[in-house]
């Protein structure tokens, strides 16, 4: 049920995923992936103070997860949805710091810093996510963005875009 809940999530399924998130935590409520999968369908969905609290209950439950990177991540989604850009970009640098070699912190910084009208931050988040994925574009993020609303999907294209990420690639 809590892999089911992140196929949903990925299929921009939220409120399957929170239900089948839910389910997985009625037949095992200490199951640590179970929380971290019901905070990324309610981050997604915009219910940051509840993703916060079951992302919270996931590291107590399992505070040496080495998919601890992910629950930062998803703190930063969580703050982003919600316009939280000073705290998106506060986790997505954790993230960067945790899995610099993983695209999505660098998108949620360059994106969050983008936003914040925070130029030469942006640039450089940019260039981190470049370095990554040297082909990465609007494009692609618009293609590749898993889990988002058509609502927010667009801010963070936005956001890409103030950070220089290119539109399409050449």
């Amino acid at each position: 049920h809590a892999v089911l809940s992140t196929v949903n999530v990925h299929r921009r399924r939220l409120g399957a995923s929170e239900r089948a998130a839910r389910r997985a935590l009625q037949l095992n409520p200490n199951l640590a992936y179970g929380e971290f999968a019901l905070a990324s369908a309610l981050a997604w969905a915009g219910e940051y103070d509840e993703a916060i609290a079951h992302i919270e209950k996931a590291e107590r439950l399992s505070p040496r997860d080495p998919a601890h990177a992910w629950h930062t991540l998803q703190r930063a989604c969580a703050a982003f949805v919600v316009g939280r850009y000073e705290e998106q970009v506060e986790w997505a640098e954790k993230m960067t710091e945790a899995a610099p070699g993983h695209p999505a912190g660098w998108r949620m910084l360059a994106a969050g810093y983008g936003l914040l009208g925070r130029d030469d931050d942006a640039r450089a988040a940019a260039r981190g996510l470049l370095r990554v994925v040297p082909h990465y574009t609007v494009e692609l993020a618009r293609t590749a963005q898993t889990g988002i609303r058509d609502k927010d999907l667009g801010r963070l294209l936005d956001g890409l875009r103030k950070a220089g990420i290119p539109e399409k690639q050449f």
